[in-house]
């Protein structure tokens, strides 16, 4: 699995919804039914590229209340689509066909079309308390070290020698070369708008520019970290959605971030080890298989896990 994507992104709340527009609470996966599966059909069917059949049920104005394999499929195009926004704030390189808590939140804030991500804003991160289960905010963000009001996101600014780095855009990024100070970076594109840099081993302690060949795009200031810094890691395959769950662990600052599929917590940690409680949080009614991220302070970030969430 590749390592952990994290770029910082805010939806635009400011855009009005239309006055007639269907309001998204509800996760979505195979199996699950209902009014707002029809109205998720209608959104994706908006765009050619996204509908769920060309002809028969679940084509345009055949829409139907059951979400199944191509309900998925044309879910998974959609969050590919629209990566920058939906998926590389929670760790993600491609989509899932699972309609979660990123995916509502940016239709319900893009009612008006089905298109691709915005560009990104320097908005700081909205996160909730673990011990505090009032949401505050679905938007999945990170901070970052920005300069010159960059155009591309980048999904860490604080780095160990070795570790990769993504980008992003809603610029074609794949044509461009990326520079860390004026070592110029190799390079593997997902898509013409994301791109995986390495990162050498060899890449000595300091405060880094990230920039590209377009100079328009702005730069990044990365913190590399010594080689001997050590990332957090967990080793956990089941969460509890409905109760405490105790995580433990290695190298867990006293406060971590907790990047799940469904918020972003905050934990105080005592002997390496946090309690994450999902109370009050929106989660699926049944039991789904997602990622686990746990942050140190300073941005330093385990790699992602996949965990089985029951309820």
């Amino acid at each position: 699995m590749k390592k952990t994507v994290y770029i910082l992104l805010f939806i635009f709340l400011c855009t009005p919804l239309l006055a007639d527009a269907y309001t998204f609470t509800r996760t979505l996966s195979i199996g699950s039914s209902g009014q707002d599966v029809k109205e998720l059909q209608i959104y994706l069917n908006k765009n050619q590229s996204t509908q769920v059949s060309q002809t028969g049920t679940g084509s345009p104005g055949q829409e139907s209340s059951y979400f199944g394999p191509k309900t998925k499929q044309a879910l998974t195009t959609f969050q590919n689509l629209n990566a920058a926004t939906i998926l590389y704030p929670l760790g993600l390189t491609a989509g899932t066909g699972f309609f979660g808590q990123s995916t509502i939140s940016f239709i319900n804030a893009n009612q008006q079309t089905n298109s691709v991500s915005p560009a990104p804003s320097n908005n700081q991160p909205v996160v909730t308390n673990s011990t505090n289960t009032q949401t505050t905010s679905n938007i999945l963000s990170a901070p970052v070290a920005p300069l010159n009001t960059p155009k591309f996101m980048v999904s860490l600014t604080t780095i160990t020698p070795g570790t990769d780095l993504f980008v992003g855009s809603d610029t074609k990024l794949e044509p461009l070369d990326f520079m860390l100070d004026n070592e110029v970076l190799d390079k593997r594109c997902y898509t013409e708008y994301t791109c995986e840099l390495d990162i050498s081993r060899r890449l000595s302690s300091g405060i880094k520019i990230l920039k590209s060949t377009d100079i328009s795009l702005g730069s990044y200031k990365i913190t590399v970290l010594d080689s001997d810094t050590r990332a957090p890691s967990t080793q956990i395959d089941k969460i509890n959605l409905t109760g405490d769950n105790l995580i433990t662990g290695r190298n867990f600052a006293q406060k971590v971030n907790v990047y799940t599929p469904f918020q972003v917590f905050t934990a105080q940690t005592v002997n390496d080890s946090f309690i994450l409680n999902f109370e009050g949080t929106p989660t699926p009614s049944t039991a789904t298989n997602g990622f686990l991220i746990i942050e140190n302070t300073g941005g330093l970030r385990s790699d992602m896990i996949l965990v089985q969430y029951e309820i």
